[in-house]
């Protein structure tokens, strides 16, 4: 019987040759950190764990550890993942995985940075959000998403039905043969030259926009209808391009190999000052004018802040922000192009 695991049901719902690569100790090591220091905290109120973290892991997981205890109630048990896991047989499939934290029909997920365009958490929400309602016989389940990196959530409601659909959805795709170029290619163990796919994303991107391609006219990209099948073409190659760039580091920079027509070059980094009482000594400026060339880290202040206060990080950088509100420049508004699925 075939087995898939709910962290690949998003990778399988794009792709049904999609093929874990081997788990990369170290961010598997700091996410498992992470975790546990998280659950510590909360089930035993005991904070050596998450004291523990590297600064850059703690202040995320303290947004977490904050986010859940004010939107988690005592009317229903704190069900931390199992150590077994579960395991659910689906149109002869069995998927298997461990959730997080659930409560009632709340869940709530750790994880890190944001999914990028084209990648998404929902699938492995929906397997777990059914379970519960399953479990429970409820029809309507919530499920929260925490990105502890940039301290935001994002909330998925799910109805048993729509759980159910999507479920069924990704494993009637990982039945499938056919192989499709999708932004979790780089993911993929197949991705190392086996994949059929991947081998031969121009010609699969010719095929699905044959259409398109058949209007497409190069030398006239400032007519906007040429400018947009343009930007669709680039688009679904880039999971291949970026692959390849990736192989390429890794086999030259990481490796010590060498590529024809390519050589590994060394530039500088911007250079940083460490001791910024002794550059301002050294400048013979003014100190307002040597103000005017620094840049202030809001991170790095309320640190030190929490350290002076003995508070955590989250509720210095909370004072840190209230305090310096005046001083901040008006929020610069970023314009990004975006696909949109027609």
């Amino acid at each position: 019987m075939k087995r898939l695991r709910a962290s690949s049901l998003p990778m399988l719902n794009r792709c049904p040759g999609f093929t874990s690569k081997p788990f990369d100790t170290k961010i598997t090591k700091a996410g498992t950190d992470r975790h546990e220091a998280l659950e510590h905290a909360i089930k035993h109120g005991d904070r050596a764990k998450l004291d523990a973290l590297p600064d850059e892991d703690k202040e995320g997981v303290i947004y977490a550890e904050n986010y859940i205890l004010t939107n988690t109630t005592n009317e229903f048990p704190m069900e931390w993942e199992s150590g077994k896991g579960i395991e659910v047989e689906c149109d002869g499939v069995k998927i298997t995985g461990r959730w997080d934290l659930i409560n009632g029909n709340q869940g709530f997920d750790l994880k890190w940075r944001l999914p990028g365009e084209g990648k998404s958490y929902e699938e492995q929400a929906a397997f777990y959000a059914y379970i519960i309602m399953e479990r429970d016989g409820l029809e309507e389940f919530t499920y929260h998403l925490i990105y502890g990196q940039p301290k935001v959530t994002k909330i998925i409601n799910f109805t048993k039905q729509k759980a159910q659909e999507i479920i069924e959805g990704v494993v009637s795709n990982s039945k499938k043969t056919e192989v499709k170029p999708n932004a979790y290619c780089g993911w993929c163990a197949l991705s190392d030259g086996r994949c059929k796919a991947m081998a031969e994303t121009a010609l699969v991107i010719a095929r699905d926009y044959r259409e398109e391609l058949e209007k497409f006219k190069a030398n006239e990209l400032s007519d906007p209808s040429q400018l947009a099948r343009a930007l669709k073409f680039i688009r679904n190659l880039k999971p291949f391009i970026d692959e390849i760039e990736r192989m390429g580091r890794e086999f030259t920079i990481v490796n010590g190999g060498e590529l024809d027509g390519f050589k590994v070059t060394e530039r500088s980094k911007r250079q940083e000052v460490t001791d910024l009482n002794a550059a301002f000594n050294a400048s013979g400026v003014s100190s307002t004018d040597f103000m005017d060339c620094c840049t202030l880290s809001i991170t790095k202040l309320s640190d030190k802040w929490a350290s002076v206060h003995e508070v955590s990080k989250a509720e210095a950088k909370r004072e840190i922000q209230a305090r310096l509100a005046d001083t901040f420049a008006p929020k610069q508004i970023v314009k990004c192009l975006t696909k949109i699925n027609i």
